[in-house]
């Protein structure tokens, strides 16, 4: 049954300053679920820890700027964007099903756009995919972009002129991000193609682009390609970037969010990838030691160090199906396959056979283990989503729960599933990416078995 239990709450805010700002309140109507995290969502830093031990309750914000956040409970996984904003106070539901819900209208529509950007995506998919009139998916994200700002237009009176801003900026970004992948990662157009007209009136200085940062280094991207032809090093595309960008807070942030997205999402970032290694960010770092994002810049160095080849791997633990806990350095000597993946993950989910197909090949080969990692939901939903697939028997199927957010994440970055490691017998990684299974993935587990004797 679910039900209100009226306990004692107690706030951890990570904000060392004591001044008049909003306030939070909360209504509990489920179990208590343990705490409330509100985070911000492109920094992802903790900005609020709150126990939940209380059916009510009304506890000082803690927020020193307004920018888009997350809230969400750990153990439910659920999560709802807001607005953060200093002097802006919320009521925050916790719905007896785990959902967050907020009463503030500026936070309805912030979701609104997050939303209905991936709905119309879908809706839209085949047209999109298969069309080669590429200025005819321009004027049908134009039409959509228009109803949703009549949709912001309409609330006006009710939002704050910060909270307008800032939706009005969130429409064009989330439309241009997705516009952005369908032209350089999608269709992989030339940077001169007259489809990225669009990115012309994205500003290079406005402060809520720090909201949806990744849209301008794009942006910067193919307006230095289209004088450049190529790109040579990294430290000159950042120099260009210093060179469009007058706020210099935002071009901190931008730096950092850059280091970030090469090396937690690398796939986006080919033609830059190709020119980095651990020598270049360690330049990089060095330069950008006083930033005042450097914790960003650091955070994902580490966990970039910590799962790069010829790294001693981190020692993790996942639990199999009977509870067992199973050690990285249990598996000492023996060459190990890792398929971290997750049951919501389409291509994790096509790969999945390819990778039994594997784990059967070398289920009896003493020198080689396969481990299929489930870094999400609870091990009851692994285990009724094994017993559905009949799967439960299967050696090597283990869980570590949120594993993504968990040490196992960070110290192998994985920011995307599926991800596939080779970790040799002594713990070393030899590759913290490899291909997807594959004859070219035998061919390197082979190659390997042949230096052990």
């Amino acid at each position: 049954m679910k039900y209100c239990i009226p306990l004692c709450l107690a706030i951890i805010l990570l904000s060392c300053e004591s001044r008049k700002q909003g306030q939070i309140a909360i209504e509990v109507h489920q179990n208590p679920i343990g705490s409330l995290y509100i985070t911000e969502s492109i920094t992802e830093r903790l900005v609020s820890v709150i126990p939940i031990n209380t059916k009510n309750t009304s506890v000082p914000n803690g927020f020193e700027a307004t920018t888009i956040g997350i809230i969400q409970t750990k153990e439910g996984g659920k999560s709802r964007l807001t607005i953060l904003s200093p002097n802006k106070s919320y009521n925050i539901q916790i719905n007896p099903d785990s959902t967050i819900t907020t009463s503030n209208i500026a936070d309805s529509l912030l979701n609104y756009l997050w939303k209905s950007n991936n709905k119309f995506i879908a809706q839209n998919q085949q047209f999109l995919f298969t069309t080669s009139a590429l200025d005819s998916i321009i004027r049908l994200f134009d039409k959509f972009r228009l109803s949703r700002k009549n949709e912001i237009e309409r609330h006006t009176k009710r939002l704050a002129e910060e909270e307008k801003e800032l939706l009005l900026h969130q429409n064009n970004a989330r439309i241009n991000s997705f516009l952005f992948f369908f032209g350089r990662i999608a269709k992989n157009l030339s940077p001169d193609n007259s489809f990225f007209q669009f990115a012309d009136h994205i500003d290079n200085n406005t402060k809520w682009t720090k909201s949806l940062p990744q849209n301008l280094l794009y942006k910067h991207e193919i307006n230095y390609l289209k004088k450049q032809d190529s790109l040579t090093d990294i430290s000159t595309f950042l120099k260009y970037v210093e060179t469009q960008t007058s706020n210099q807070d935002l071009l901190s942030f931008l730096k950092a969010i850059y280091l970030r997205e090469i090396i937690e999402t690398p796939s986006y970032w080919e033609r830059h990838q190709t020119l980095f290694n651990s020598e270049v960010l360690n330049d990089v770092i060095e330069k950008e030691k006083d930033s005042p994002y450097y914790d960003l810049i650091k955070r994902s160095s580490d966990n970039y160090f910590s799962s790069s080849k010829g790294t001693k791997a981190y020692d993790f633990t996942a639990k199999a199906v009977n509870g067992k806990d199973v050690k990285l350095s249990d598996l000492a000597g023996k060459l190990v396959f890792i398929d971290s993946w997750a049951s919501w993950c389409g291509p994790c989910i096509r790969h999945r056979p390819k990778v039994l197909e594997l784990a059967q090949k070398y289920k009896d080969n003493p020198r080689v283990e396969v481990l299929m990692i489930l870094v999400d939901a609870t091990k009851e939903d692994w285990i009724n989503y094994l017993s559905k697939k009949d799967e439960l028997d299967i050696p090597g199927d283990l869980i570590i729960e949120n594993g993504m957010r968990t040490k196992y994440g960070d110290r192998f970055n994985i920011k995307s599933i599926p991800r596939y490691m080779l970790i040799d017998p002594n713990g070393i990684i030899i590759d913290g990416n490899t291909p997807e299974p594959s004859q070219a993935l035998e061919d390197i587990i082979k190659k390997e078995l042949k230096k052990i004797q």
